[in-house]
């Protein structure tokens, strides 16, 4: 069979000739004349291509945003693309290859260069390594600020920790981070020092610089908790370069994405095999948490990630939504229904302890406890 090769370009002109010269080779041609027809035919099965040219400079949605859409999705991952452009300035190829790409063509070029560039992409894309177990990758996105999505992140990695699953924590805030505080570590780097690297220059070594043990045996690569302005944060790209390398060092990978819709979380949500929301019992946050759920493919949620929710309910009081009235609201069955226990979770953070260690035969120990076999199962 034919390989096939997705050709991008808003010039008719243009995806015409490099069609021409492609297909006298005896490949299988696939054409798209903007951003989004592209991302179109490269997720469907029928036009799935083996290899893409893509045009920089398009209207509306230019090559690199295509790209890295593309590469948000785990089934692109490795597909080869050249870059084809009339922009020839280093930092444009910089950002190109920081997006993805494989190769560099300035425009014009000569059929012949585009045939050996395709043929040696091609040849080298035929030699597969043995297959690596991916780490499960799961996220946690709060739906608002202050819902606790990283005090629920934490407990979750602890208590799959405790079945003795490898399990590296992220915490993808720029700034601020409040992990290292809640688990009492004084980490010698974080994420920040990542976001001061060029996304290409990011190895396996400098990741695992990155991470601090804690005694629990989860490792954590905590957020920089200095505020904005002394901090670099990461960008898609060196987003990209991290869920790569924490692939091959961990079984479990979980995200604690925080609440802000970042492109940089836009990035991570595509690597994500289960999606957790974490919200609120109350009227406003269930809302949020129903638009979350409706926008997310629009959001980079894969089509194939599980989405599940967990409520935190912070209310004692008898007007305070149940489990049941939740999820009719949600029309969703909740991974978890947390219960107020602000006193429990106070004196955690205040020893450094997470909460399923401050009473590790309590209600809420065990409820983490269930979300891990819950996940382990999905």
């Amino acid at each position: 069979m034919a390989e096939k090769i997705l050709i991008v370009d808003d010039d008719p002109n243009a995806l015409r000739l490099i069609g021409y010269a492609l297909q006298r080779q005896g490949y299988e041609i696939v054409a798209a004349q903007n951003g989004q027809d592209a991302i179109d035919k490269a997720l469907n099965e029928k036009t799935k291509p083996d290899l893409i040219v893509l045009d920089l400079m398009m209207p509306e949605m230019d090559g690199y945003e295509v790209l890295r859409r593309l590469r948000a999705n785990p089934t692109m991952s490795r597909v080869p693309v050249i870059l084809f452009t009339a922009k020839a300035q280093v930092d444009d190829k910089i950002t190109g290859f920081e997006a993805g790409a494989d190769d560099y063509l300035t425009k014009p070029v000569t059929p012949a260069e585009l045939i050996a560039r395709v043929k040696a992409l091609l040849l080298r894309a035929s030699y597969t390594a043995p297959e690596r177990p991916q780490a499960q990758v799961i996220g946690f996105l709060g739906v608002k600020g202050g819902a606790g999505t990283t005090s629920i992140a934490l407990n979750v990695a602890v208590a799959l920790a405790q079945k003795e699953k490898r399990v590296i924590l992220v915490e993808c805030q720029p700034y601020l981070g409040t992990l290292a505080r809640q688990m009492g570590l004084r980490p010698r780097s974080t994420l920040a020092s990542l976001g001061q690297m060029k996304a290409d220059a990011i190895d396996q070594a400098s990741v695992e610089s990155c991470i601090t043990k804690h005694h629990t045996g989860v490792r954590v690569i905590p957020a920089p908790l200095k505020p904005k302005a002394t901090t670099q944060p990461i960008m898609p790209g060196h987003a990209q370069a991290l869920i790569n390398h924490l692939n091959n060092l961990a079984q479990i990978v979980i995200l604690d994405l925080g609440s802000q819709l970042t492109p940089t979380v836009r990035q991570l949500l595509g690597h994500c095999d289960n999606v957790i929301y974490v919200t609120e019992a109350d009227d406003i946050a269930l809302e949020m948490t129903k638009m979350l759920l409706q926008e997310g493919e629009n959001l980079g949620v894969r089509t194939d990630a599980l989405l599940k929710i967990i409520v935190v309910n912070r209310i004692r009081t008898a007007v305070a939504l149940t489990r049941p009235d939740t999820e009719d609201k949600l029309e969703q069955e909740l991974l978890a229904f947390i219960p107020p226990a602000p006193e429990l979770f106070r004196q955690g953070e205040r020893d450094g302890h997470p909460a399923i260690l401050v009473q590790p035969d309590g209600l809420h120990a065990n409820m983490f406890r269930q979300v891990a076999d819950a996940l382990l199962d999905l």
